[in-house]
C-alpha cells in the first residue's frame, strides 16, 4: 500500500501504524498527503473497518494524522519524521566495538534513532534478528562475519539500505562498506617489520576455532612465500616451544595473554628473546610487557564515517580504513 517493506508486527493494526510511519521516514508520504480511505484500506488489508479505525486513531493520538470532516485523513507536521531509524548489528560489545559504537552515536548527535543488536558471529542469531527488524528500520549497519549462511541472510535486506561495517569476508551482495583491508594490512606490516627487524622467523597464532577474518591467514601465507625466513601458523600453544628471535602475531587478546604466559613459563623475555605484535590497539597495551606493539585501525573513525553516511540518508560508500603499526618494546629485538 505504501511501497515500504512489510512490517513484522504481530497485530494488523500495529503493522499498519508501523508502515505509515516508515513511509513518512522514507519520504513515501509527506506532510499534507491524504491517506487512503478506510474502505480502501479494508479492501487492501482484507480486514474489518474497526482495525483501520484503530490504526488511524493511534496515528492521530501520536500527532501524525488529522481527520477532516467529509474529506478524510491527512498527514500533519511532527518533528519525529526527520529522524532515520537505524538498525545497528554488531558482533559483541568488546573494547574495540565499544569505541565504534560510542563514536557512531556521538556523530549522529540525536538526529537518528539507533537500536543495537548482537549476532555473536552466529548465523542463527543473525537470522532471528533479521526476522524481527526487517520492515521496522530505514537503514541497516551490520558488522560482517564469515559464512555462506550470513551472505544468504543479507539477501533478505532491502536493496541499497545496508552498510557492512569493519569486515567484508568476500561479501559482494552488499556493495556498500566501511571496513578493514585485513589482507593488505597484514601483508604490508609483516614486510615492513622484516625490513626493519632482525627476526629469525614469524609465527601467526591461528587457533582452529578462530573468528578473525580468513584474509589474515591468507596474507600470512602469502608473506611466507615471499620471505626467506621460516613462517608457521600455530593452531595450538600448549605444546609449543617458544622460538628465540621469532615474531609472534596474535589476532585477539586471549591469544596475547597465552603467549605472554608461555613466554614467562619458558624463561623468554618479550622484546628481548621474542617479539610480539598484537592486533587492535587499546590503552592497556602501552603498559603491558614494557609496551605491546599493535596493528590497528582507528575504531572511532569507523563509527564516525558510518554516522556521516547515515545522516546523509545514503549509504553509498566504499571505504577501507587503513591499519597503523604502532611499534613499542615488544617488537624491538
Amino acid at each position: 500500500m505504501f511501497d515500504v517493506p512489510q512490517s513484522t508486527k504481530a497485530c494488523l493494526y500495529e503493522r499498519i501504524v508501523d508502515e505509515v510511519l516508515t513511509a513518512l521516514r522514507q519520504k513515501k508520504l509527506k506532510i499534507g498527503d491524504e491517506l487512503p480511505s478506510i474502505n480502501k484500506m479494508c479492501k487492501h488489508y482484507g480486514c474489518a473497518r474497526e482495525t483501520i479505525v484503530k490504526s488511524y486513531k493511534i496515528l492521530k493520538e501520536q500527532g501524525v494524522l488529522e481527520s477532516r470532516h467529509g474529506k478524510g485523513y491527512f498527514v500533519i507536521h511532527s518533528p519525529v519524521f526527520a529522524k532515520t531509524k537505524v538498525c545497528l548489528i554488531l558482533s559483541n560489545l568488546n573494547p574495540y566495538m565499544t569505541q565504534t559504537y560510542r563514536s557512531f552515536r556521538q556523530e549522529l548527535k540525536g538526529k537518528a534513532t539507533v537500536d543495537v543488536f548482537f549476532h555473536h558471529y552466529n548465523s542463527n542469531f543473525m537470522k532471528t534478528i533479521l526476522e524481527d527488524v526487517i520492515g521496522r528500520f530505514d537503514l541497516f549497519v551490520i558488522k560482517g562475519m564469515e559464512g555462506s549462511k550470513f551472505i544468504n541472510l543479507l539477501n533478505l535486506l532491502p536493496e541499497g539500505k545496508t552498510l557492512l561495517l569493519d569486515r567484508r569476508d568476500g561479501v559482494d551482495v552488499i556493495p556498500n562498506f566501511i571496513c578493514q583491508d585485513f589482507y593488505e594490512d597484514v601483508l604490508t606490516s609483516l614486510k615492513s617489520l622484516e625490513k626493519t627487524g632482525t627476526y629469525c622467523g614469524f609465527n601467526l597464532l591461528w587457533p582452529e576455532k578462530n573468528i578473525h577474518p580468513p584474509e589474515t591467514l591468507a596474507a600470512f601465507k602469502s608473506f611466507a612465500k615471499q620471505t626467506k625466513l621460516p613462517c608457521e601458523a600455530l593452531t595450538q600453544l600448549h605444546t609449543h616451544i617458544m622460538q628465540k628471535g621469532y615474531l609472534y602475531l596474535t589476532t585477539d587478546d586471549e591469544q596475547l595473554v597465552k603467549i605472554l604466559d608461555l613466554a614467562e613459563e619458558q624463561g623468554m623475555q618479550v622484546g628481548k628473546d621474542i617479539a610480539v605484535l598484537s592486533y587492535n590497539e587499546e590503552p592497556i597495551k602501552k603498559h603491558v610487557a614494557g609496551g605491546i606493539s599493535t596493528l590497528s585501525i582507528d575504531f572511532r573513525n569507523l563509527g564516525k564515517i558510518a554516522a556521516k553516511a547515515v545522516l546523509q540518508n545514503t549509504i553509498d560508500v566504499q571505504h577501507y580504513e587503513l591499519a597503523k603499526l604502532t611499534l613499542r618494546n615488544s617488537t624491538q629485538i
